[in-house]
């Protein structure tokens, strides 16, 4: 039975700058990889809706990356995925400057949606994490990405 023993919000505005030095393309179907250096924040910091945030702008608390198969194709007229859900995705948290970590997969849904995924694994303070984080598209940033909210609820330690 899962347990609360940490809930947090994670909030990360996705970098389309990043992705297109990652060799992003969305309408390719391999897998594609995205990041956001100074891109966890605490929460209540992003809101819903198209905002004017940048993945650059300070308070950080970490790192986002995910690496992805793509499910939906790009719209470049309305700056919108086609469909939901957008990708299947491994995505790595990684905060205090790298010295821990966790690491989720599931699905990733279109702006307004919100999907719980595994929590798979973490690494320092998270070692053997478990449990599930529900993972909210709330919109978009400066960038023209996705801004998003992770609640982690994770289960009690043995």
């Amino acid at each position: 039975m899962l347990q609360e023993v940490f809930a947090t919000h994670i909030l990360v505005p996705n970098d389309r700058v990043s992705q297109e030095n990652d060799q992003v393309r969305p309408l390719c179907p391999f897998p594609y990889f995205s990041r956001s250096p100074k891109g966890d924040y605490p929460g209540g910091t992003l809101h819903s809706g198209t905002q004017n945030n940048s993945p650059d702008d300070p308070g950080s608390i970490g790192e986002w990356r995910s690496r992805a198969t793509l499910l939906a194709n790009w719209n470049d007229n309305t700056n919108l995925f086609d469909g939901s859900p957008i990708a299947f995705a491994t995505m790595l948290y990684s905060l205090n400057n790298g010295r821990d970590s966790l690491v989720s997969e599931g699905l990733v849904l279109n702006v307004g949606l919100s999907v719980k995924r595994a929590v798979i694994g973490g690494t320092g303070s998270f070692a053997a994490a478990s449990g599930e984080v529900r993972h909210q598209n709330l919109g978009t940033n400066a960038t023209t990405c996705f801004n998003y909210r992770f609640t982690f609820k994770l289960s009690e330690r043995e």
